[in-house]
């Protein structure tokens, strides 16, 4: 499964457009990798509920399972296999509950 397809559409069009050749990949990627949240996850000090998709193709869950196992706070996560990036209703009522027990 390409799951990135959505999720890197910039960054394939940035190459496309400015850098066919890629000369500036590893500057680039260097860059990107200063807003990546996996590198800021451990200084989350509340509780935090994840809820992911594993066919979402604009938050791919590897970025999202990165950043989940690099928190050190409280921390749930909820697996749904079925969805995409999408408005899940259930989920809302999830969040809702989890915020009330804060």
């Amino acid at each position: 499964m390409d799951l990135d397809v959505g999720a890197y559409g910039e960054l394939r069009y940035y190459f496309r457009a400015f850098d066919p050749e890629h000369k500036r990949e590893d500057e680039i990627f260097m860059k990107l990798g200063y807003i990546d949240l996996v590198n800021i996850a451990k200084r989350i000090e509340g509780s935090v509920i994840c809820g992911i998709g594993l066919l979402d193709d604009i938050c791919p869950p590897s970025t999202v399972f990165a950043a989940y196992n690099n928190m050190v706070c409280e921390k749930e996560i909820k697996v749904y296999p079925d969805f995409k990036h999408e408005g899940m209703t259930f989920f809302m009522d999830i969040t809702y509950q989890f915020k009330k027990g804060l």
